[in-house]
């Protein structure tokens, strides 16, 4: 018979794996979805983060002052409703007495497995929203789909204007020239943005790479070059180099971040833009959102502890169990602060 004790000294060897694993997984160079990812905790079964519209803007009156206007602010508001994820194994525990320890190993890499994937889980929630970001039921809090040709700036206002936060036609190839030209319609894009009046600049700046393993090296070689050959007047014989990291560097473009997430996306050839803003508060909502209403935990039901419950109907069964479950969502955030930048039209 499998005493108890026994049980619960693997258990207790089983949880320190676990934090041990999720310590090495919080800090691999691979997480990258926090870079453009706000994490909300929330308590709430219904979450609704709202924020007013900043659509105030100063008018001249003229040397007489008169005829005043008065402004009608607006708020936005987008719910978010927390989703259960979880996955568990069962076992007989004859199979986990076996004298070989194939129940033992087989209990300890399921625990390795499932914690790897509760840490990669939001990685992956935020990567699925970045591919289906065009679809139109991706719609994100101004009702138009996440990665759009017509987003408004002023959702109750059609007349402050509209603008895309996808960017056609900008490949990163082995050409530098090319790369440098796309780079540079990306950031005079970006750099266009406006503040939800339509008026004032976001002063918006790209602040980091986000692409695939194919376009990943070309993206790197663009923004790590030194110098970059030119031609003279059109033609083709060289006409002296460009310092290629000083442009780069002045775009404000950071990091490259390689997303193997995006390798069979679009063939590969597409990549995002994060951009923000100097002088923006660091809790401000970023391009995309993480609720968590209840972190991953693992329970452990041993068919030992009696009652009416989850351990009776294991324990008339000669069955252990463990389950692994988290409460959270991920979702759209600003539309501004994520671009898509496509090689083709």
């Amino acid at each position: 018979m499998l005493a108890s004790s026994f049980l619960f000294d693997v258990e207790s060897r089983w949880r320190l794996m676990q934090t041990q694993q999720y310590a090495a997984l919080a800090a691999a160079q691979n997480q990258w979805w926090s870079k453009c990812t706000k994490v909300i905790p929330t308590g709430s079964r219904r979450e609704i983060l709202a924020w007013v519209q900043e659509t105030a803007r100063l008018e001249s009156r003229g040397p007489l002052g008169g005829g005043m206007g008065f402004e009608e602010m607006t708020m936005i508001e987008a719910e978010f409703i927390p989703e259960f994820v979880s996955r568990g194994l069962k076992m007989r525990k004859a199979q986990f007495e076996d004298l070989d320890g194939n129940g033992i190993a087989t209990g300890t890499s399921w625990i390795k497995q499932i914690t790897a994937q509760a840490a990669y889980w939001p990685q992956r929630s935020i990567a699925n929203l970045l591919k289906i970001g065009h679809a139109a039921t991706s719609l994100g809090y101004d009702g138009v789909p996440y990665f759009s040709d017509s987003h408004p700036y002023d959702k109750f206002n059609a007349g402050a204007g509209f603008y895309s936060n996808i960017i056609p036609s900008v490949p990163l190839t082995s050409d530098l020239d090319v790369g440098l030209a796309s780079l540079s319609t990306v950031f005079a894009t970006i750099g266009a943005i406006m503040q939800s009046n339509g008026f004032d600049p976001r002063f918006l700046k790209p602040q980091a790479i986000l692409c695939s393993p194919t376009v990943f090296p070309h993206a790197a070689q663009i923004t790590k070059a030194q110098y970059i050959a030119m031609t003279a007047g059109g033609a083709t014989t060289a006409g002296g180099s460009a310092d290629m990291a000083g442009i780069v560097a002045t775009m404000g473009y950071g990091e490259v971040v390689m997303v193997p997430e995006l390798a069979t996306f679009e063939s590969g050839t597409t990549y995002f833009v994060i951009a923000g803003a100097d002088g923006v508060p660091a809790d401000e909502l970023a391009g995309f959102v993480y609720l968590e209403r209840e972190p991953f935990q693992i329970r452990y039901y041993t068919g030992s502890g009696g009652g009416d419950g989850v351990d009776a109907i294991l324990g008339r069964s000669n069955e252990l169990e463990w389950q692994a479950e988290g409460r959270n969502i991920a979702g759209y955030g600003h539309p501004f602060a994520v671009f898509k930048c496509t090689a083709g039209a």
